[in-house]
């Protein structure tokens, strides 16, 4: 399972909000990982205007990747609607 934070550029380069990704690693399975690396390595080949697109897939670390904030419903609201 992941979860999803919106966050802010903080080091006053530029103004821009994100969405930080996170695996939760202390459930998560070898499954799991495989899934959210394969999301991930997808999401940087897409290019269309209404799909965020991938902005950093923090190399260094498998288990979170950074994509543009897109507005709108949390799928959790959506899919229960």
């Amino acid at each position: 399972m992941a979860v999803v934070y919106r966050a802010e550029r903080a080091d006053g380069a530029y103004r821009q909000q994100v969405a930080i990704k996170l695996l939760d690693r202390r459930g998560g399975s070898a499954s799991t990982e495989r899934c959210f690396e394969r999301e991930r390595r997808l999401l940087a080949r897409l290019e269309h205007p209404d799909i965020a697109r991938l902005l950093d897939g923090v190399a260094y670390r498998a288990d979170r990747f950074v994509r543009r904030l897109a507005a709108g419903v949390a799928m959790t609201v959506a899919v229960t609607a």
